[in-house]
């Protein structure tokens, strides 16, 4: 067995990105190969060759880089593929000779690892379907990052990427439908989405997913044409647009919370952890993607109180929340770091805890079948999610009467607009709360 050796560019400053190298000998001389990968010197692990596993030093980095953990995991992954590849390589071009042709080697190293592809998009003109499998590609292993907004330079999140998936598999879908071989970008005109509306409320979509696989279309379609792969602009019209419809969205009131914290679970581990875990969400307003990670480092102390400290992995923010004591007692219960779970099975497990905690009050929903609307009475244990975690502190912070600047730093809404549609509050709290107005107290004097 061959042994490759991977190391760095350079590492004079710690702190700097530096390239990753392999280097072996073939044929008696030093072979270098580009990793096509970098990382900061002061991660690399130069005994192993390997990006460093010491928690101290990933931490130092944590802030800044709040998915550093991954990044290192993706490098660590990439480079045993690397070596994984190059020894298949190298025992089939050594099988019978003494010698190996090292530029037929690099070439099929480049081939094997799909390097050719990436660099041929750029003179190469893809067709949309092409297009859209390397765009999910990308994005899936991290060599497209995001090129817009305050998360630009950073990886797409796996909701993100499920989304394109997903647009891929809709796609796909109607064009088996239709019964057509593939679809072009010049196939994308307003004839095109009056025909995918009409299947996709035939199929009983929910509107917003509808509007979900339009918007997405529409930004591979932008994407494509400012990297010259088309120029069409049918799908540029107005009425090419993202359907929407308001969701009766919920939130849980004070009471709930109280019977969800003393609903005793002690005699079923997994569901007595993941109500702690959508509790987190409920008591600090932070998405899933946020409050699930809340560990020790997160918890800071301030004089007479503690705070998580955090920051947020969508806007790459630093959130600051007072710590509520039923919070401290959920942390101190794990040592201060949530276990790990998966949002989809709190969203299975969350509706069911709820209904052994007697949160059954009926619902009124709009329901959208085949593009008409009903109106149906649901229990509210079935509509909980893990973002209603959210939605209930930012609800219950609001009738707290916590200002709205101050909830939207927690937040991360950027308007009060866009706080108040967020909120739900219902029109029965409203009216107790205006009841206590001066406006509605009226005169004192006043003799009824």
């Amino acid at each position: 067995m061959l042994k490759s050796n991977f190391y760095l560019k350079t590492t004079k400053d710690k702190q700097v990105l530096s390239s990753i190298f392999m280097r072996v000998h073939l044929n008696g001389q030093a072979f270098q190969y580009g990793t096509r990968k970098s990382i900061i010197v002061d991660l690399w692990d130069s005994d192993t060759q390997r990006p460093t596993t010491t928690k101290s030093a990933i931490s130092r980095y944590k802030s800044k880089y709040p998915n550093i953990d991954l990044d290192l995991q993706n490098i660590k992954i990439h480079l045993e593929n690397i070596e994984r590849i190059f020894s298949k390589i190298y025992t089939e071009h050594s099988i019978g000779s003494n010698m190996i042709d090292t530029k037929v080697f690099r070439t099929r190293l480049d081939k094997e690892l799909g390097y050719n592809k990436t660099k041929s998009k750029k003179d190469t003109k893809l067709s949309f379907e092409s297009y859209l499998d390397l765009f999910i590609k990308e994005i899936t292993i991290g060599d497209r990052l995001i090129q817009s907004g305050t998360a630009n330079g950073r990886r797409y999140k796996e909701g993100t990427i499920k989304a394109y998936e997903n647009l891929n598999f809709r796609l796909k879908a109607f064009k088996k439908h239709i019964n057509k071989s593939t679809f072009n970008y010049k196939d994308f005109n307003i004839d095109w989405y009056n025909a995918y509306t009409q299947y996709a409320v035939s199929k009983d979509y929910h509107p917003n997913s509808i509007g979900n696989t339009i918007k997405n279309l529409k930004a591979i379609l932008n994407r494509a044409k400012d990297e010259n792969h088309h120029r069409e602009e049918g799908y540029k019209v107005r009425a090419f647009k993202k359907i929407t419809t308001k969701s009766n969205k919920i939130y849980l009131t004070n009471d709930e919370l109280e019977l969800l914290y003393k609903l005793d679970l002690s005699q079923v581990e997994h569901l007595d952890r993941i109500r702690d875990i959508f509790l987190c969400g409920c008591y600090t307003g932070l998405r899933y993607s946020d409050y699930s990670r809340i560990s020790k480092e997160h918890i800071k102390e301030h004089d007479t109180y503690k705070v998580i400290d955090i920051i947020t992995l969508k806007t790459n923010e630093r959130v600051i929340i007072p710590m509520k004591p039923e919070l401290v007692a959920i942390l101190s219960k794990y040592s201060n770091s949530l276990p790990k779970s998966h949002e989809q099975k709190i969203n299975q497990n969350i509706k069911t805890i709820a209904a052994k905690a007697g949160i059954n009050m009926a619902i009124e929903q709009q329901l959208i079948t085949k593009g008409m609307t009903t109106i149906k009475q649901v229990s509210k244990h079935k509509l909980i999610t893990t973002h209603t975690a959210r939605r209930t502190a930012a609800t219950l912070m609001y009738l707290a009467d916590i200002p709205t600047i101050d909830i939207m730093k927690i937040t991360g809404h950027k308007t009060e607009k866009q706080l108040l549609d967020y909120i739900k509050v219902s029109k029965v709290e409203t009216a107790k709360r205006l009841s206590i107005n001066p406006y509605f107290t009226g005169n004192k004097l006043v003799k009824a």
